[in-house]
């Protein structure tokens, strides 16, 4: 991640905030437990700790040999508060940059920051997951932007603005026959609004027949070529919890490039 997060500073002439968070690991009170799970816990705690240093030090001198600027911070929470400092840090910044990997606490970090940040989320996918992940930093030359008419999607494609800019080609993909878009501004509407910042996109309408969406991106975006997926995330809350709609759920669970999501 730390190559992407570069590549893309470059890119847009960016500086980087990297926020390293470290988990406080529960120990127990209980006299009869409490001295093994202590020890163990201090290990965990301290190999998480040795693992951030060598982070901070490939980082900085990675960004030093780029020209980047980059402000590093520490933090340790509890699992559960991770998401929520996260989120909250992010809406002091334009953009978050992450990597999906093992552990749902990893996962629930993700999602907290997509759906409370207010910030537009670049997610790439796990190296030793897909074999989609670049192995070197994308220029995201071609973008493919989820397009419904929708708040959601046109607040992704806004938050994508910068990025289309730059890009080489942009595909509007529409699945024509998910939902009823008759009401909604179309692809080639919006094509023409991108025209007026200098993007030249293209309108792509595809029949989804009885697949699930996921899987019409994902072929789509394989088909086209496309370095980047830009979506409205989609998820509603119940219960205190954030429950994934089906096309986000289904591209975060196995995400076949890297994806940015704005709710």
């Amino acid at each position: 991640m730390t190559s992407n997060a570069i590549a893309l500073a470059m890119r847009l002439g960016a500086r980087i905030q990297v926020h390293i968070v470290s988990p406080v690991v529960y120990r127990p009170s209980h006299w009869a437990l409490g001295g093994s799970i202590n020890a163990m816990a201090s290990g965990i705690e301290r190999e998480s700790a040795e693992i951030a240093a060598r982070f901070v030090e490939d980082f900085e001198a990675a960004a030093r040999l780029a020209s980047i600027p980059v402000s590093i911070t520490k933090d340790s929470f509890k699992g559960y508060e991770i998401g929520p400092f996260l989120a909250a840090e992010a809406r002091l910044h334009d953009i978050v940059v992450g990597q999906l990997c093992e552990g749902d606490e990893h996962r629930d970090a993700i999602e907290t920051i997509i759906f409370q940040s207010g910030r537009p989320m670049l997610v790439f996918p796990s190296p030793s997951k897909s074999a989609a992940a670049p192995a070197v930093p994308t220029k995201f030359d071609v973008i493919a932007v989820a397009w419904d008419g929708s708040r959601l999607a046109t607040r992704a494609l806004n938050d994508a603005l910068p990025l289309l800019k730059l890009a080489k080609r942009v595909d509007i993909l529409s699945v024509v026959d998910d939902k009823d878009l008759s009401a909604l501004p179309r692809a080639n509407g919006i094509c023409g609004h991108l025209e007026r910042y200098g993007v030249a996109a293209t309108s792509v309408d595809v029949q989804g027949g009885k697949r699930p969406i996921a899987e019409v991106l994902e072929q789509e975006t394989q088909r086209l070529g496309a370095d980047l997926l830009v979506m409205g995330a989609y998820g509603h809350a119940r219960a205190r919890e954030f429950w994934l709609g089906g096309a986000t759920k289904g591209l975060l669970d196995s995400p076949p490039l890297p994806l940015m999501l704005s709710h």
